[in-house]
């Protein structure tokens, strides 16, 4: 019992990758409700939480001295400079903007503990990554005439399991392979119809994604098993262009191309509300974001059909406080934040703090 908790505190933090915030609370709650009857169990459980919340403490006071250049924006921009297209990174409040790589980028994600961003070049049936300063450009997947009908468009990342994954469009499949671009499979997952939007449930062992045709938000475990419909409303959800989710309150996000808007659910996909209506002249909503550490949703109105530009906003994750971080010549699509993460050989001691703990009282 005391093995299998303490593998289930540390799996806990590596598979959810969605901030210390959660981590914190969620190490708690499972330590509290372990706690046996007894006065002598109770204290030790209470020092425990004690003791392994100062911890992650210190790991935030410690992450928190370089945030300003660790925890960056990044943003795909579709508009030609010269014969290539900028991906940009900025400070989460949209300053400090500079162009990192050019390249035709599509959706990003970022593996926060090997410091990679990853894009998709739906285009060019490419899947790519650098490392966060834009150097070191890799092409892990490619169109080749064994794999010739390729479009990425969607990518997602589970960086514990080391995996990332990614729909391709044009022949309706979502497919996987390791971080370095080995073994790469297709899943399988029957009825798929014009994947796009992809996201990952570290914490549950679920993938969901978005579907153009159906319009329709589905989920799965991660390796294509027992799909299950989120959502679906024919005249709501005709491109659901950004996917996000908020493991701390168990919610899924997305944009809604059509009626431009960013709704969300319960993970389950009840209890649909809609959270921000916009309001300029042709807006297409596109990709979306959540910062877990400082509660934030992000996310893409690109006007470039109006007006040539596309704009990044933010908010706070219930919709409200809005506000205008940059302004960008072209078509924005994809957006990402790399939050830092504690190292492996921190969160070990950690984790043995609670095991300790959980060991004396079931001495």
């Amino acid at each position: 019992m005391t093995t299998d908790c303490f593998d289930r505190n540390v799996r806990l933090h590596y598979r959810s990758c969605v901030g210390l915030d959660y981590n914190k609370h969620h190490l708690a709650e499972l330590l509290m409700k372990r706690s046996a009857t007894d006065c002598y169990s109770r204290l030790i459980g209470v020092l425990g939480v004690i003791c392994t919340l100062a911890a992650f403490v210190a790991v935030d006071e410690a992450n928190a001295l370089p945030a300003s250049s660790v925890r960056r924006l990044f943003v795909t921009n579709n508009t030609y400079i010269g014969s290539s297209q900028p991906i940009i990174s900025s400070k989460l409040d949209g300053s400090s903007s500079q162009v990192i790589a050019f390249s035709q980028g599509g959706a990003l994600d970022i593996d926060a503990f090997e410091n990679h961003i990853y894009w998709t070049e739906n285009n060019f049936g490419k899947v790519r990554r650098a490392s966060l300063d834009g150097s070191g450009i890799e092409t892990l997947f490619q169109a080749t005439p064994s794999f010739p009908a390729v479009m990425p468009a969607g990518l997602a990342i589970d960086p514990a399991a080391k995996i990332l994954y990614w729909s391709n469009q044009q022949i309706n499949d979502i497919r996987s392979m390791s971080l370095d671009g080995v073994n790469p499979q297709v899943l399988n997952i029957s009825g798929l119809d014009t994947p796009y939007a992809l996201a990952v449930d570290h914490l549950n062992e679920k993938l969901y994604w978005s579907e153009y045709r159906f319009r329709r938000i589905n989920r799965a475990n991660l390796d294509g098993s027992s799909p299950e419909l989120v959502v679906q409303d024919g005249g709501d959800l005709p491109t659901v262009d950004g996917l996000a989710l908020d493991l701390v309150e168990g919610k899924v996000y997305w944009t809604n191309r059509l009626l431009d808007r960013v709704q969300r659910a319960n993970l389950d996909g009840s209890q649909v509300e809609t959270i921000i209506m916009a309001s300029g002249s042709g807006s297409n909503l596109r990709d979306i974001e959540i910062d877990p550490i400082s509660r934030k949703l992000y996310w893409v109105d690109d006007r470039k059909d109006i007006s040539e530009m596309s704009y990044i906003y933010r908010a706070n994750l219930d919709g409200t406080g809005s506000e205008l971080l940059m302004e960008l010549v072209g078509q924005a699509t994809g957006l990402a934040i790399s939050v830092p993460e504690p190292s492996a050989a921190t969160l070990l001691a950690f984790g043995l703090i609670g095991a300790s703990c959980y060991c004396r009282r079931s001495a």
